[in-house]
């Protein structure tokens, strides 16, 4: 994990002096990747006196739990460091586009819609901050989001820091962080790092009490599992179908479904978007 963590540090390093950036914006959910990320990148900050600036963005449905990890996280790790609250101008959205009509707002399709709202609206206040501190905006995603859809297409960030690691290795690498910051003695930043890690991932959306609730998968381990097994087989239908039927035999098949349909429903995420016509 010790080299993993030196070589996002190099490169995320070489970026910012290469593009001459004066700070990094991190929105902390209070979640393990935010957490991880902000962990990783102050080491980067320190080095070269640049300011890592981190917004926690509250929009209705986020648990009191998360605002309580992300200002653990903001305040052990942050130069500047806010709680927002944008629940009064997303209920104001809301109202205006449910004007007359007949919405169900328990409906699953209905949250899929107000998360998207949500998302965005966190999006462009922290781009509006990155602007104004003349930044960087750090993506929060990992390898295992990606694949399943967990990410907002178009603005997500302009730097992707654990976009190779699966979502069992962003937790080894916190895990590796605390105990790191705990040898330095610096017990508010592995104790915001432990804090973080003990909570249960959701995407902070309401679409769901958690985010392995959505996928129908019982640990990220599992999900990883699978996901690296059949996508490193899905060029090979032979191949592939042994694969699945191994997993199947693993995991059962009810969850490598689950766990595969999501990643199949969400490729048109990770094309090439926009489309273009030419």
């Amino acid at each position: 994990m010790e080299k993993v963590i030196k070589q996002i540090q190099s490169f995320v390093k070489a970026y910012l002096i290469e593009n001459k950036i004066q700070s990094l914006i991190i929105g902390i959910s209070g979640g393990i990747d935010s957490t991880t990320n902000a962990a990783l990148l102050r080491p980067v900050c320190d080095e070269l006196k640049i300011p890592m600036i981190g917004r926690y963005i509250h929009i209705e449905s986020n648990k009191e739990i998360e605002k309580k990890s992300a200002e653990l996280v903001g305040k052990a790790f942050c130069d500047n460091f806010e709680l927002v609250d944008l629940t009064s101008q997303y209920n104001h959205i809301m109202s205006e586009i449910n004007r007359g009509k007949n919405v169900d707002t328990k409906s699953y399709d209905y949250k899929i819609r107000c998360g998207n709202i949500k998302a965005r609206m966190r999006m462009m206040f922290l781009r509006d901050v990155t602007q104004e501190n003349r930044g960087l905006m750090v993506d929060n995603s990992n390898w295992t989001e990606r694949m399943l859809g967990f990410f907002t297409v178009s603005d997500n960030g302009d730097i992707s820091p654990m976009m190779h690691l699966c979502k069992t290795d962003v937790y080894n690498v916190a895990i590796h962080l605390s105990k790191m910051y705990s040898e330095k003695e610096d017990t508010r930043k592995s104790q915001a790092i432990d804090f973080s890690i003990s909570l249960i991932p959701t995407d902070g959306l309401g679409i769901s009490s958690s985010d392995l609730e959505q996928i129908g998968a019982k640990s990220y381990e599992q999900v990883d599992n699978i996901l690296t097994e059949l996508t490193l087989e899905k060029e090979d239908s032979s191949k592939w179908q042994d694969c699945y039927d191994f997993l199947c035999e693993k995991h059962s098949q009810e969850i490598v479904d689950n766990v595969w349909s999501r990643h199949k429903k969400s490729q048109y995420k990770r094309n090439n978007l926009p489309i273009r016509i030419c």
